[in-house]
């Protein structure tokens, strides 16, 4: 009864879920979903989750990702929706989070994100960066926005892939020096940028890579993309 209510009253341009941290903002058609884990203590949670299946959102941003909270893992278990346009996962935090809680239902559900995903504020490893190109390969734009990426070592991907559709990748001041210090760590943003040319339809997908405040020099990046064969990629940097 509680979900057909909320049901009726989707024509408004911004409905109320009745769970603190939840709001759904609805305009022309368009259904974005904000939900703060922050605030998760609702013994009702799971019912109040299923209203999203009558929503059915373009957009989901989840807010403070990383907290240990057993709602995380049933909303990505049971309640994810069968098809987003963009998926956005913030960690919200002066400390950069570790993505490990959550990085096994994020990939779980990476084939029905379609457009876009992005992560803010994690710690992502070497096997966890391939999994996310590997598993969002489908989506235009991929943005790991202040993140620490630790790529000590060079690394290849799998010729057996699906072909990348990822036009836009965005490291929006990963490279800076609270995150991946990629001024002092050159190497790692070569590997990087190696690494990804070794995955099948990258050179041609990939259009455009964003580096500002980054730390590294938009010549030195494209000099970086001439030599792994991304010749065809523009450089944002600052």
């Amino acid at each position: 009864m509680l979900a057909e209510e909320h049901y009726s009253n989707c024509n408004s341009s911004e409905v109320s879920l009745g769970l603190q941290g939840w709001q759904i903002h609805i305009e022309n058609s368009f259904c974005k979903c904000s939900l703060n884990y922050e605030y998760y203590t609702d013994l009702n949670w799971a019912k109040k989750a299923s209203i999203l299946k009558f929503y059915k959102p373009s957009c989901i941003d989840w807010l403070n990702m990383e907290r240990r909270n057993k709602h995380v893992q049933s909303f990505l278990l049971d309640w994810f929706p069968e098809k987003l346009n963009d998926f956005n996962v913030s960690s919200e935090r002066i400390k950069i989070a570790s993505i490990s809680l959550c990085f096994s239902g994020i990939i779980r559900n990476s084939s029905k994100v379609l457009n876009s995903f992005t992560i803010h504020g994690f710690r992502v490893n070497l096997s966890q960066f391939k999994r996310l190109i590997a598993s969002f390969s489908q989506v235009k734009t991929l943005k790991l926005s202040t993140c620490k990426i630790s790529l000590p070592t060079s690394f290849t991907f799998p010729e057996s892939l699906p072909s990348s559709k990822i036009s836009e990748l965005d490291l929006f001041a990963s490279g800076s020096r609270l995150y991946s210090d990629w001024k002092n760590n050159p190497e790692q943003f070569r590997n990087l940028i190696q690494g990804l040319a070794t995955y099948p339809g990258f050179k041609m997908s990939l259009y455009s890579l964003h580096i500002e405040y980054c730390r590294i020099k938009g010549k030195d990046a494209e000099n970086i993309l001439i030599e792994s064969g991304l010749e065809g990629t523009k450089v944002y940097s600052t």
